[in-house]
């Protein structure tokens, strides 16, 4: 059987070493690590929608559970038409408790794609753990699934994790993807739900994000800014993450031509001739040559003129 003319490349093998470092071997004999620490990441938000939900009521198990009441669930399980009446108002009265006044009454929704730009990438992959070999799943993604929540009046830390489901990204059709899910305080929706109203029209939304991501600490000690850069995290865990803005245009001017013509530019800034250049001994000396034999050619011409 012939050789594939294009072998996958060796892959390098991972280990879980603790929540904060997975130390990975090259093909070529070589062993760095991945750490993690926060990372930024900016997202272009193109497509989304922004809902605002209001709640009256929500379930609260276990809500002012009172003695006695777990001897009414067993009694009501094992036996519910040997229970006495009273018993039976019991049970009642326990499940009603359950149904609590709404602890977020008003609470507004941003869900939608984003992607990640300034040559960012989000690695997903496996790694051995616990005497268990590395799995196979290795994926980057820089298309992000967006939930943010706006309700009372603190921020909170979120998570990214991988997601698999029945919702498709609207751009690659796949239903596996990276999701972001974060709430933060009230007036961050609201500003852009007094945005929409106001204009009539969704702006496009840039979100920064800081995410406790890894990267290789070859890449972290080489990587400028401006280079392409891959951060990771493993399959089966949720990584922390947090929004530190959200930034839409709010108006856009620019000078026109007039504008720009009538900017008074600084005397000093001003075109002026420039100064001329010192003349050495010989430049002056071939000045005043050319200068007499300028003189000599029009006596020439006048003596031959008047003859």
């Amino acid at each position: 059987m012939p050789k594939n003319p294009n072998p996958p490349p060796p892959r390098e093998v991972r280990t879980f070493v603790n929540p904060i470092a997975i130390r990975y071997d090259t093909p070529d004999g070589h062993t760095f690590h991945y750490y993690r620490e926060w990372h930024g990441l900016t997202l272009r938000i193109d497509d989304y929608r922004l809902t605002r939900s209001l709640a009256s009521t929500e379930r609260d198990f276990g809500a002012g559970h009172q003695e006695g009441d777990d001897e009414i669930l067993k009694a009501a399980y094992a036996d519910y038409a040997g229970m006495s009446a009273d018993d039976r108002q019991r049970l009642e009265d326990i499940q009603r408790r359950e149904i609590v006044l709404a602890r977020n009454p008003d609470v507004r929704r941003l869900e939608g794609w984003g992607e990640i730009v300034n040559k960012r990438t989000v690695q997903v992959f496996e790694a051995g753990r616990d005497g268990k070999p590395q799995g196979d799943y290795d994926r980057r993604f820089r298309r992000i699934h967006v939930n943010v929540r706006s309700f009372g009046g603190d921020d909170q830390v979120g998570s990214m994790f991988l997601w698999s489901g029945d919702r498709q990204d609207p751009v690659s059709d796949e239903n596996e993807y990276l999701s972001v899910d974060i709430a933060v305080r009230a007036e961050v929706l609201e500003a852009l739900e007094r945005t929409i109203r106001e204009t009539g029209a969704a702006p496009v939304l840039t979100m920064h994000l800081d995410a406790l991501l890894y990267q290789t600490e070859v890449e972290r000690s080489l990587a400028e800014p401006w280079h392409p850069q891959d951060y990771a995290m493993l399959r089966e865990s949720y990584a922390g993450v947090s929004m530190s803005h959200l930034i839409w245009d709010v108006a856009e001017r620019k000078a026109s031509p007039e504008e720009e013509a009538d900017v008074e530019v600084p005397r000093d800034a001003r075109a002026s001739p420039a100064p001329a250049a010192p003349q050495t001994d010989v430049a002056r000396r071939i000045r005043g040559l050319a200068t007499a034999v300028w003189g000599l050619a029009a006596a020439v011409v006048v003596a031959a003129i008047l003859r």
